[in-house]
């Protein structure tokens, strides 16, 4: 179900809107250079949340979802991120098509940002001349002052203009607010259509060059037809008629993913997420939705094959027992008839083969497999296969169809579950992520990042920090066994990234990424680690501790980097790196007769200070303390030697002197002759 977030500084209901394919109300694009922010407005904008984030957005994020305006209209609308101009440059008027508002985004850190909106906003209005359009200077709460600065280009160009921040919130409602209002408004009154010349340049933009569809991620895919493909209809989705479920129910999942023999005719598909697919005119073009199929807890089976052929209903002769590890062996057994709706017209079909790898990968329990609880380790992997495997070796079973697939999972379970790399990937994200790793684009998770502050002190004695953090975890097993104890407290674990087919245009797709649920369960737990302040290490110096970022389902974690921050000392001031600068206060009469007095270091141990009898100890001398500085660090740790320590002497005056203490110091010092 979508989630619902009720903005009340908008006036406005939103809620991010059902997985569905079908063209949006309105639809509002983001312009500016990639890592300008325009993800985590959109984000802050739909969530209120905010992560701080320095990776490039990857080809085109949509975000869709639904709002209810002041005046009582629901609108469904679309938000499109581009990944920047060095990403995104052949695919441009698909981006721009049928948009109703636009917000350019530059980033008040960055220059170049700012330059480059002319670009932007030039290529704008080359593909839509009379979209209207939004200015916003993102990043404010690094530097406030930017908001006292007059800044050319909005102003000349007639745009309205704002100072935004995706970290601390400020402005982005009212931001996304007012392109909704000049979206719904563009909509009403719309430009022309556009023309075949611009079609065309779609057509010549994604076909031309390197060809394949472009570049920027993007792949795009046309039915038969040639170049007249594009100018047919949007095709809306097929409904199921009333009374007809449009859900699959959960008993029934063991026909997702499946293909099947029709009436002896042709092969047809049950994709898993609903649709059907079949050599027809209407079901062979799964993206554009015009055939789906749901089914119920009875196990009716109901086929929604297009609008003329209209709603099929078969049933299967058995059920599989889906609890058992071996029911896929049960699926060629199994066979469904029925009849087609309108005329009554027999209908009956035979299993082929399972022919989605990731509804099989998704039900494989690889600890299962081997008779294990989910988490055992390695050495209790090893175990485990070495004594189920002669259990169900050819040679002690035969030919027994069950025992050889047995002995084959098993093998399976053992060759990754034993790899302490492949078995760290299936606790993250099962299967998938393994099959991701073989093929070399498992994605990596972001970094975490803290800061830790230091005393000056422990720079220079060096410590052994015990840091609790919490992160997210994903609970290992929880998917396949949410009972396991070790699994309360599990929860839902964050969407996953996947990609995606998006109908952009009349008659072509793009590729795109969207997020979807996870099957996996996680959880916030404590960890503590051993953070190793070595001696003499800067301010800004880094520690990485390698994985321990937060875990999501599907991804490699990201590093947990702690970034040093030296706190100031009441004494000791810190200077070029490896050099201390201090003061002390000593009376007049040291400073004119010598001394020999010591300090407290910043360890405790004590540092000499020397004025040998007939030196003058002048006011604000400094004093130069070789090797009492910080430790020099070196690569691989440990320190080779020690900066200087500059110690100020402040002398100390008496307030006042009496009639004597005139007398002799003039005695002891004639008046010098002066010019």
């Amino acid at each position: 179900m979508a989630a619902s977030v009720q903005q009340q500084s908008t006036g406005i209901h939103q809620e991010c809107a059902d997985d569905d394919m079908t063209p949006a109300d309105l639809k509002i694009i983001l312009l500016g250079d990639s890592a300008s922010g325009k993800s985590k407005l959109v984000e802050r904008f739909l969530l209120d949340d905010y992560n701080p984030r320095q990776l490039s957005t990857y080809a085109v994020n949509l975000f869709r979802y639904s709002t209810t305006t002041e005046d009582g209209r629901q609108w469904k609308v679309d938000l499109w991120d581009t990944a920047g101009q060095e990403q995104f440059n052949k695919l441009h008027p698909s981006y721009y098509y049928k948009a109703n508002a636009a917000i350019l985004v530059f980033d008040i850190t960055r220059k170049i940002t700012y330059k480059h909106l002319q670009d932007w906003f030039s290529e704008l209005r080359q593909h839509v001349e009379d979209v209207p359009a939004i200015c916003v200077a993102n990043k404010i709460d690094i530097d406030m002052t930017v908001t006292e600065r007059n800044f050319a280009f909005p102003a000349r160009h007639k745009l309205p203009f704002y100072f935004v921040s995706a970290s601390n919130g400020t402005n982005v409602v009212k931001v996304f607010r007012e392109a909704l209002k000049l979206a719904v408004a563009n909509k009403e009154c719309p430009p022309d259509e556009p023309s075949q010349a611009f079609i065309e340049d779609i057509l010549n933009q994604a076909f031309g060059g390197a060809g394949g569809g472009g570049g920027g991620g993007f792949q795009f895919q046309f039915g038969g037809g040639g170049f007249h493909q594009p100018q047919q209809p949007r095709y809306k989705p097929v409904k199921f008629p009333k009374g007809v479920t449009s859900k699959i129910h959960k008993s029934m999942e063991w026909m997702k993913g499946t293909e099947w023999m029709w009436n002896d005719w042709e092969k047809v598909r049950f994709q898993s997420d609903g649709i059907f697919v079949a050599p027809t005119e209407e079901c062979h073009q799964p993206q554009a939705k015009q055939c789906k199929w749901s089914a119920d807890k009875d196990g009716n089976i109901y086929i929604m094959w297009g609008k003329k052929s209209g709603l099929h209903e078969v049933k299967a002769d058995h059920m599989p027992d889906v609890n058992d590890d071996d029911f896929e062996l049960e699926l060629p057994n199994i066979s469904l008839s029925g009849k087609r709706k309108r005329d009554g017209a027999p209908l009956h079909a035979e299993f082929v083969q399972v022919f989605d790898t990731e509804i099989q990968d998704a039900r494989r329990d690889l600890y299962g497999d081997l008779g294990l609880e989910p988490g055992a380790d390695v050495s209790t992997v090893k175990k485990a296969f070495r004594k189920m495997s002669i259990k169900y070796h050819p040679d002690k079973t035969g030919n027994d169809p069950t025992a050889h697939r047995k002995f084959t999972r098993i093998g399976e379970a053992n060759e990754i579950l034993s790899d302490p790399a492949k078995k760290f990937l299936y606790d993250m994200g099962g299967m998938e992520s393994v099959r991701a790793m073989e093929k070399g684009d498992i994605p990596r998770g972001e970094d975490g990042h803290v800061t830790y502050p230091v005393p000056l002190e422990k720079l220079y004695t060096g410590s052994k920090e015990h840091v609790r953090i919490n992160r997210r975890v994903v609970c290992t097993g929880c998917r396949q066994k949410p009972d396991l104890e070790k699994c309360r407290g599990c929860g839902k674990c964050p969407d996953e990234v996947k990609m995606v087919q998006q109908q952009v245009g009349p008659g072509f797709f793009v590729q795109q990424q969207q997020q979807v649920p996870s099957r996996e369960r996680c959880k916030n737990e404590d960890t503590e680690l051993d953070l190793n302040i070595e001696k003499g290490m800067m301010d800004g110096e880094q520690v990485v501790f390698e994985g321990m970022a937060e875990q999501r389902p599907g991804q490699i974690p990201g590093n947990l980097i702690f970034t040093i921050k030296q706190t100031s000392d009441q004494r000791f001031m810190r200077e070029n790196g490896y050099d201390l600068r201090t003061a002390t206060q000593i009376p007049l009469k040291e400073a004119l007769l010598g001394f020999d007095r010591s300090m407290a270091h910043l360890d405790g141990h004590q540092v000499r200070l020397v004025k040998q009898p007939g030196e003058v100890c002048q006011p604000f001398e400094v004093m130069k303390i070789p090797g009492e500085g910080m430790p020099h660090k070196v690569e691989g740790g440990g320190h080779s030697d020690y900066g200087d320590l500059y110690v100020k002497m402040n002398v100390k005056f008496p307030e006042s002197l009496t009639d004597a203490q005139r007398e002799a110091i003039d005695k002891l010092f004639p008046a010098e002759e002066t010019q």
